[in-house]
């Protein structure tokens, strides 16, 4: 802890610490492409969201490289079947790639 507080000149809480070292595997071993995201997602979401991503890639390729709306890609995921969980809510981090 001391070295974190004269590191970063703030004092570390105990309980930051705690918090970081137990999600530490988490971190580890993230997929390489999600790791420039800000917000991290369960691997269940990330498959979601690399399934649509690839369909957008394709939809992009046949297209010309359009432009993807909204509607585009909503269109898409329910074409795809592409559906969260009972409960679940989309990722904020995928849309970073457009």
């Amino acid at each position: 802890m001391d070295w974190g507080s004269q590191r970063f000149q703030v004092p570390v809480k105990r309980s930051t610490l705690q918090g970081i070292l137990k999600r530490k595997r988490d971190y580890n071993n993230f997929p390489e492409p999600h790791s420039t995201r800000k917000r991290h997602c369960a691997p269940p979401q990330r498959a979601l969201d690399d399934k649509l991503l690839h369909k957008i890639d394709e939809y992009k390729a046949w297209h010309a490289n359009a432009t993807i709306s909204g509607a585009i890609m909503i269109a898409i995921a329910i074409k795809e079947g592409i559906q969260l969980p009972s409960g679940e809510t989309p990722s904020r981090g995928w849309l970073y790639r457009f």
